[in-house]
């Protein structure tokens, strides 16, 4: 399967669950086995699959990004009567059980949420997510995507992680964090300008730094479970 979709084992995968909305009146209701065909002509590098209620849409962050897929399954969710959740992208064709268990996490959680709305991002109920799941693997799979990204280059000591933790643990004063890791503030203005650059989601979101800060004790957890 890997040979044929031109993928490797160690790309980004995201997996997005879609499920009928079950309410009459809204939209066009179409059989799934039908529903997979018209996904695989609007998504064709997509890996499709269909259980008893839902169809899980394997994607490869190499060939479509997530804004990419939300664009192609806007007309569909919509006229089509159906809803779907999005997983993380996560490092490794071995992690999808747990990229499947987010996509059904966002759904469950949207729903609950927002039942009128029909896209579901597990990056807004991630923090409810871990807090439910104990197993380290899935919490690890699940934490917060710019702080796993530099985890994952930079290794257990990376430099970048101890400053965005100290910088965020003195609620981004510079003054403070440069104190508390011992270096001049003009280096860490640098450090941290470069850090900044490198996220994808924005630090002014009180959400995102308090899954950072999350993310961030559970690799440290990990790390020392491991060692």
């Amino acid at each position: 399967q890997l040979n044929y979709m031109n993928w490797e084992r160690e790309d980004r995968f995201r997996v997005f669950l879609l499920q009928s909305c079950g309410r009459s009146g809204v939209g066009e209701t179409v059989s799934l086995p039908l529903m997979v065909n018209l996904i695989a002509a609007y998504i064709p590098k997509a890996s499709l699959m269909k259980t008893d209620d839902k169809i899980v849409v394997i994607v490869n962050e190499n060939q479509f990004a997530e804004s990419q897929v939300k664009v192609l399954l806007a007309d569909i969710l919509k006229q089509k009567n159906l809803r779907t959740g999005v997983s993380l992208a996560v490092r490794g064709i071995g992690n999808l059980h747990s990229v499947y268990r987010q996509a059904e996490a966002a759904l469950t959680y949207g729903i609950m949420e927002c039942p009128e709305e029909n896209y579901f991002s597990f990056y807004d109920y991630a923090m409810d997510f871990i807090v439910e799941n104990s197993e380290q693997k899935v919490l690890v799979c699940a934490c917060q995507p710019d702080v796993l990204r530099l985890w994952e280059e930079e290794g257990e000591d990376g430099g970048q992680i101890r400053i965005l933790k100290s910088y965020l643990a003195n609620d981004r004063s510079l003054a403070k964090t440069a104190a508390s890791l011992f270096v001049h503030r003009n280096t860490l203005v640098y450090r941290v300008k470069k850090i900044l650059e490198m996220l994808e989601y924005s630090l002014e979101e009180d959400y995102t730094r308090d899954y950072m800060k999350l993310s961030i004790r559970i690799l440290e957890l990990y790390r020392k479970k491991e060692t």
